[in-house]
């Protein structure tokens, strides 16, 4: 009878560990969850580095770079993560890119976004953009600059959780 209850204690003690919501060990600027979704798999390094500059068909920043890939039971997001020397290459950087987003000289810079627009309500640095069925956010916390790919039908309440607005949650996010 002992050994049952000392094996019990040891599967309770492993499913607890597990968490049950298959989240990954998480040492980086990347949340454990956006809305219902968790962290499934962080990409970080080289390979992470490779995956964004893969993206803007450049190199975007010599500091660390982080992949992370979320899954909830009815939606995924993905949200990548660059660090730069300071907070301000970091704006730069936002500056930078939303202005090319939104004001691009060819069709080739744009890159198939639309209704890219400044999200005021959110603070002076978030900008949202819409590319095929998913939103995408960017903004910058201290030297790190995200950037969120998300299922719209989540999009409004996962901003309100990850730079903490006060906006109505009806709200289209549009200015």
């Amino acid at each position: 009878m002992r050994r049952i209850s000392i094996l019990a204690m040891f599967m309770a003690i492993g499913l607890i560990s597990c968490g049950g919501g298959g989240g990954v060990a998480n040492n980086t600027p990347l949340p454990n969850s956006i809305q219902d979704m968790q962290l499934q798999n962080i990409v970080t390094g080289d390979q992470a580095k490779q995956q964004i500059e893969e993206l803007h068909q450049k190199p975007v920043t010599s500091g660390e770079s982080y992949v992370g890939e979320y899954k909830g039971k009815n939606y995924t997001a993905k949200m990548y993560v660059t660090t730069y020397t300071g907070r301000d290459s970091a704006l730069a950087a936002l500056q930078q890119m939303s202005s090319m987003m939104m004001n691009p000289h060819d069709d080739a810079m744009s890159m198939g976004f639309q209704h890219v627009r400044k999200l005021s309500k959110y603070g002076d640095n978030v900008y949202m953009a819409l590319k095929g069925n998913r939103a995408h956010y960017f903004y910058v916390e201290g030297k790190d600059l995200y950037w969120l790919d998300v299922d719209p039908h989540v999009a409004m309440a996962a901003m309100q959780q990850l730079v903490g607005t006060k906006a109505s949650a009806d709200s289209t996010g549009m200015m």
